[in-house]
């Protein structure tokens, strides 16, 4: 349905920019021919003052510098040229001028959006010694159009998800949270306890039976419906928006993080290459030290404490970033950045995992992806598109605010209940399975370190810096970069809820990810990069939601914790980002694609070949 959404949403907003374009051409058509004609009759002055001087037209020394110097300042100028009587071209000039969507397609001359020439007679003494011809650029109006009407496209998709999420929250405060307490307590009461009460809310409907539900229960334990103890559930749908939010402050800076840390100041012993990739280096290696830990935090003090308490010090590393000036600084606060959100995320992962077990565990991963990077999706184009027209430091003062904000939302919405660590062992007990810790060591070394790294190495460093490179802007590169975490949001949720096969849609996945890195690897054209960054964000949709419920359920049944899984990531992920930056300095980019798409297919070839050795194993023993 989200997908449907997104797609019609997109349809919409593209017809709209598509009939402003043509529009907006038209209407300044007319100012644009003026303006193009009155060029030609400076350029024509000139070269009658030197006609009249005696030097003859085809005599004039520097013409082609001359023309070519005028024209860069007009773009709306296509060609200038200078003919003698005779139609002898003896200078010409011209502007490059990139094809246009309505160009290509042959549109803008259906639609009436075509070139303008003048032809501009040279005079002397009445008597006409050459010609001055003028062409104008028909797409000069779309050129400048485009970069915005893609801003506002790509917006409207993220302003779209905002919205949802928005609704989700809406619905649950007003019905779903007070529907299932009314439920939860109806069935107590049935059971005979009275023990409890609600806390009246949502829609008037439910807002009075919880009343007298309330009532029930003080009548027959003769206290007061406010000295009851409280019934709360924990349902996923309480992290939902908080962690959205949050991860769309946290990854305001990922479009855009390496091409800022270059930019700014170094020693002259650090390459621009690694200058790049300090920051993200910074930021894995400090998830990676707290990994282990963040799920003990979470279970000590509670998710919603941890959750809140995570905000703070990621608002303050945002606006460190938005006012350093040194690399080193930006690393260190990209780090605070980093830690906050591994225990952010840790936190919401665990209140998710205790809200919701067993059937529902597959549909709660898929969901817990689709919040990730809903929020990474809208954290990316937002900072994309403010940090082109705004600034990098205006950009990460929003990612602070929002960081704040889902703070007050998570505490408002989470339930303070804490699951201990004795529960959670008597939850795993009764079924261990012998041979699942070797499918969990290769699960995570097969499969989930090599999709950890491509995405380190080439959505947060390759991609942007090749971008870059290639020309693109802040926010064409926000736009380019948006296409991998928009196939995380249109699939990774619906894959993730599936219960069977969920090794044939990773197998898939993994396929579609090497051969988008081994097609890239011949051509990194800006073509070629845009398909190249939606494949593999396709190929990772498969794999991310059936990797995480098959790893997940894998830990529950061998009493594992995931905090060695996420170590084992931000680990290799730090690696291949290390390695790479050492490796362009002999290497070039098409031959490190090749090896990351050879790293996921021996990844893919290990991890299968022991899960199907221990799947035997397994049932001979049976």
């Amino acid at each position: 349905m989200l997908a449907m959404l997104a797609l019609l949403i997109a349809a919409t907003v593209l017809a709209f920019s598509f009939v402003t374009l043509v529009s907006f051409d038209r209407a300044v058509a007319p100012e644009l021919h003026q303006r193009t004609r009155l060029i030609g009759e400076i350029i024509r002055s000139k070269v009658e003052q030197s006609v009249a001087s005696g030097i003859p037209i085809d005599s004039i020394a520097g013409l082609d510098s001359y023309l070519a110097a005028t024209i860069a300042q007009f773009p709306e100028v296509q060609r200038v040229s200078l003919e003698t009587r005779r139609g002898v071209t003896i200078a010409e000039a011209a502007n490059e001028v990139k094809q246009t969507l309505l160009n290509r397609t042959g549109l803008d001359v259906r639609l009436g959006v075509e070139a303008t020439g003048f032809a501009l007679p040279i005079l002397v003494r009445n008597d006409m010694v050459g010609t001055v011809r003028v062409e104008s650029s028909a797409q000069v109006a779309e050129t400048k159009l485009r970069g915005v009407l893609l801003d506002v496209s790509v917006l409207a998709i993220a302003l779209l998800l905002i919205g949802v999420e928005l609704a989700l929250a809406v619905v649950a405060a007003s019905i779903w949270k007070p529907l299932r307490r009314i439920q939860g307590l109806l069935a107590l009461q049935q059971a005979g306890d009275y023990s409890r009460a609600i806390r009246p809310a949502g829609i008037e409907l439910l807002h009075r039976l919880a009343r007298r539900l309330n009532a029930f229960s003080a009548a027959v334990t003769r206290q007061t419906a406010e000295a009851l103890p409280r019934l709360r559930y924990s349902e996923i749908i309480d992290v939902r928006l908080a962690l959205f939010v949050f991860v769309a402050g946290a990854e305001v800076s990922a479009s855009f993080l390496p091409i800022y840390a270059r930019s700014e100041g170094r020693p002259e012993w650090l390459s621009a290459n690694l200058a790049a990739a300090l920051p993200l280096m910074f930021y894995l290696a400090a998830v990676m030290m707290l990994s282990p830990f963040g799920g003990r935090l979470a279970e000590r003090i509670g998710a919603r404490r941890l959750f809140v308490a995570s905000a703070i010090p990621a608002a303050l590393s945002l606006l460190v970033m938005a006012a350093a000036r040194d690399v080193f600084v930006i690393a260190l606060a990209r780090a605070g950045v980093g830690i906050s959100y591994a225990l952010a995320s840790i936190a919401c992962q665990e209140y998710a995992l205790r809200a919701e077990r067993g059937a529902a565990l597959s549909r709660t991963s898929g969901t817990f992806i689709a919040m990730i990077f809903g929020g990474t999706f809208c954290g990316s184009v937002l900072g994309g598109v403010m940090a082109q027209h705004f600034g990098y430091g205006f950009a990460l003062t929003i990612g602070a605010a929002l960081v704040l904000g889902a703070a007050a939302v998570g505490h408002q919405s989470m339930s303070p209940d804490t699951t201990t660590s004795a529960e959670r062992a008597a939850a795993a007990q009764g079924k261990r399975q012998r041979l699942a810790p070797l499918r969990y060591a290769a699960l995570t070394v097969g499969i989930a370190i090599p999709l950890n790294l491509v995405t380190a190495v080439f959505v947060w460093y390759l991609a942007p810096m090749q971008l870059a490179a290639l020309g693109a802007d802040t926010s064409e590169t926000a736009r380019v970069v948006m296409l991998y975490y928009l196939a995380q949001i249109l699939l990774g949720g619906a894959l993730g809820g599936i219960a069977r096969g969920r090794w044939a849609v990773v197998t898939l996945g993994a396929m579609v990810s090497a051969g988008a890195l081994a097609a890239l690897s011949r051509d990194t054209g800006l073509v070629q990069m845009i398909l190249a960054t939606a494949g593999i964000g396709i190929g990772h949709a498969l794999i991310r939601g059936p990797l995480l419920a098959l790893i997940t359920e894998i830990a529950q049944a061998a009493g594992l914790s995931l905090a060695g899984l996420r170590m084992a990531e931000r680990l290799g992920a730090l690696a291949g980002l290390l390695l790479t930056t050492l490796a362009l300095r002999t290497l070039p980019t098409g031959s490190i694609l090749e090896m990351l798409a050879l790293l996921v297919i021996l990844g893919l070839a290990g991890a299968g070949g022991i899960a199907l050795s221990s799947r035997e194993k397994g049932e001979r023993r049976r």
